[in-house]
């Protein structure tokens, strides 16, 4: 309220002056009427208020009748006043013995991607690894969402390297089935993020980079102990085998250039173990022996980032590198995979993360009060 009435595209204005019926310009007449009213009822004073954000997520205007108001705008973001005293909030750890028992066992086996998470921020690894916490469904119209479409380019790629003969119809058919999975209506978005997959799909089977003829293992599994309390699970991608047994692990990333180029600089700066783990699991569960590990970007252009040994066919890939420094990447991550598991296991979980830029991505964003943090520090200080 009030709401804005456009003109009908099937029976216009001037359809239904003829027919008597309002038109949109009587109709926002009426709008008019009753906001003025609404307004002007106050004896003291009158606040107004509109949603900044529609169901979607997206930007809203504020009513065309506010440009003829003195109006005292407040950006001020509010919460509900809560309607009994809040004691003082307690620190964000677990200290009981037994709960510190439990979360050990509970993450005794870990993943990649747990793990990063928790390098993140630890509130997120808390939220979604520990208490198990879901998202809210998405409604239909956004199901086909960043996710769901790299999840659908691994498959089709991963179905691709078994059956390369059969090209496009592999991508044809696992976009199928996954929208069949998830009930995703056959809109227009849902056609136009298909041809974009399509795209990018025929963009990497066209790519000409990767020149090696190594035999390819896809979506392989793996798990091998780390250390006496923790044991490392996951599934590769892609490994291409040498004929000495050497190992090139390849991650699919539906990512830009960009975001590949900064996942190299972060793995080199200690604060991922994707790479690493990936090399310790090709060694120990699969018996190979690592010779390069690459990520693959599949947005918008085919990128690849990585390090490798000094292999034909990989000299415009990544970055080349000796024996020596692959396996001080599969230390380091090793290193701070337990590191990460004994913070687990402290009972750390306060939002602290480490890029403050993904919070607007995290789907605990609205749980974890991270902005309270800075407010408590500087009451202390």
């Amino acid at each position: 309220f009030p709401h804005y009435h456009r003109e009908d595209s099937l029976l216009n204005d001037a359809a239904r002056r003829r027919a008597g019926l309002k038109t949109s310009a009587d109709l926002q007449r009426e709008e008019r009427f009753l906001f003025e009213f609404a307004t002007s009822r106050a004896t003291e004073e009158t606040i107004l208020s509109y949603a900044r954000f529609n169901e979607k997520g997206e930007d809203t205007l504020a009513s065309f009748f506010l440009s003829g108001l003195t109006v005292t705008p407040c950006e001020t973001r509010v919460r509900p006043r809560p309607s009994r005293r809040i004691p003082a909030a307690m620190g964000s750890s677990i200290r009981d013995p037994e709960l510190i028992d439990r979360l050990a066992q509970a993450h005794k086996t870990l993943g990649p991607t747990p793990i990063e998470s928790f390098l993140q921020c630890p509130f997120q690894f808390f939220a979604a690894r520990t208490l198990r916490l879901r998202r809210r469904p998405a409604a239909p119209a956004d199901r086909l969402d960043i996710l769901l479409q790299g999840s659908i380019l691994h498959r089709a790629l991963a179905e691709w390297t078994r059956m390369p003969l059969l090209g496009t119809e592999i991508f044809d058919q696992v976009f199928e089935d996954e929208c069949q999975r998830a009930h995703i209506p056959r809109t227009y978005r849902a056609e136009a993020v298909r041809l974009e997959l399509v795209r990018h799909f025929n963009a990497f089977i066209s790519d000409s980079q990767l020149t090696s003829r190594w035999p390819s293992r896809v979506e392989e599994k793996f798990s091998f102990p780390l250390s006496p309390l923790l044991a490392i699970k996951g599934r590769i991608d892609r490994i291409d085998v040498g004929p000495r047994k050497e190992a090139l692990v390849i991650d699919y990333k539906y990512s830009a250039a960009a975001k590949i180029q900064e996942r190299v600089d972060q793995h080199a700066a200690g604060n991922l173990v994707q790479g690493g783990l990936y090399l310790l699991a090709a060694e120990k569960s699969f018996g190979l022996e690592p010779a390069g590990m690459l990520y693959c970007g599949l947005r918008k252009e085919v990128m690849w980032g990585g390090w490798h040994r000094a292999i034909p066919g990989l000299e415009s890939l990544g970055e080349s590198c000796t024996p020596a420094m692959l396996r001080d990447l599969m230390n380091t991550a090793a290193a701070k995979a337990v590191e990460t598991f004994e913070m687990i296991t402290s009972g750390r979980i306060a939002p602290q993360p480490s890029d403050k830029d993904k919070c607007r991505w995290c789907d605990f964003r609205d749980i974890c009060r991270i902005e309270t943090v800075a407010a408590v520090r500087k009451a202390g200080a």
